[in-house]
């Protein structure tokens, strides 16, 4: 099974500086299609997602990139944006 990388932004908050992100995502085909799931490594911090869906994309996250929920061992830990493509991939039926 393969993961998706996301690398993170140098701030994920308008201005305000966030942790730069190395954590994989899993693939699952059974997951809505918006919502991805975090390796069940990785170590989250919950600080590092948004609590709820942005209203509107952050002024330095790149075009094409989607809000979407996290899972992380059955749980929702936040939001975050990811680019449409990985999300796209990470519901692929293997």
């Amino acid at each position: 099974m393969s993961a998706v990388y996301f690398k993170g932004y140098d701030t994920l908050q308008w201005g305000e500086p966030a942790k730069k992100m190395d954590d994989a995502f899993t693939p699952n085909a059974e997951l809505p299609p918006d919502a991805v799931e975090l390796s069940s490594e990785a170590h989250p911090d919950k600080y590092d997602y948004f609590p709820t869906r942005p209203e509107r994309r952050p002024w330095n996250v790149p075009d094409g990139y989607i809000p979407v929920r996290v899972f992380h061992r059955g749980k929702v830990i936040g939001w975050t944006f990811l680019p449409e493509e990985a999300v796209v991939m990470l519901h692929k039926k293997t």
